[in-house]
């Protein structure tokens, strides 16, 4: 029974990306990792669920990386993950003990510093608005922020699969751009990849650091982000019978 937790919170993670993540064979595949670690973590072998999640995480993490991004629901899933290990790494017994707690310990201060310090606004809550402060205008460039003061700009990376979606959905909407305004976060207009989506609109790219997919808005002088599919897509739905 100890170890039912750790299992737990794997299959969560698993169905987490399963509902919220797109689907494409790093999601599948993500998702089958959690279930095998889930499975994993109820038998004598759970040192190796541990391993298996914190090879999940640093796998995400340096993808992440490597795309220059940051996935809020990638990130979510991390921190699912992150639990799990934390679990199983309580009930170790033996020689397997401190090198666990050790490897936890350590996936857990980089996943700190990642979301706390590293993103100028938090996770948030998927259902939530998230009310920015005044530093975060700070790390936003001057020309979102001017931009946000006319129509909401969506910062998006085509690498973000929950990008795409955000992204497919308000090109349906709005495919010209008259009331939102995409911007790569990762200082390239990438062109094709909004025109291969119908985008007819002007195409812009930002320096962010943050969380994406994000929706940055002026609310009556105040910049705020909107996280979430449904959030952002209700957001612009708005804007439009504005």
């Amino acid at each position: 029974m100890k170890k039912l937790p750790g299992s737990l919170v794997f299959l969560s993670a698993g169905i987490y990306l399963a509902t919220q993540g797109s689907i494409d064979v790093i999601t599948l595949l993500a998702v089958l990792a959690c279930i095998i670690c889930g499975a994993l973590a109820l038998t004598r072998h759970s040192i190796w669920a541990l391993a298996g999640g914190i090879a999940l995480i640093s796998t995400s993490l340096v993808m992440q990386a490597a795309f220059k991004y940051l996935c809020e629901v990638c990130l979510k899933a991390d921190i699912l993950i992150l639990g799990a290990v934390i679990c199983i790494s309580l009930v170790q017994r033996g020689k397997n003990k401190i090198p666990s707690m050790v490897l936890s310990g350590a996936m857990t201060a980089i996943m700190f510093f990642v979301v706390v310090l590293a993103t100028p606004v938090g996770i948030g809550d998927a259902s939530s608005t998230d009310h920015t402060q005044t530093d975060y205008a700070q790390t936003l460039e001057q020309s979102v922020i001017e931009i946000a003061q006319d129509k909401p700009v969506l910062i998006y990376n085509p690498n973000c699969g929950p990008c795409g979606d955000v992204v497919d959905s308000l090109v349906q909407l709005d495919p010209k751009g008259q009331y939102w305004q995409p911007m790569h976060s990762g200082g390239d207009t990438c062109k094709e990849y909004l025109q291969e989506k119908g985008y007819q609109g002007e195409v812009l790219a930002t320096q962010y650091m943050g969380p994406v997919p994000a929706l940055v808005i002026n609310n009556d002088g105040d910049i705020e982000t909107i996280r979430g599919h449904e959030n952002i897509v209700k957001t612009v739905q708005e804007n439009i019978k504005y």
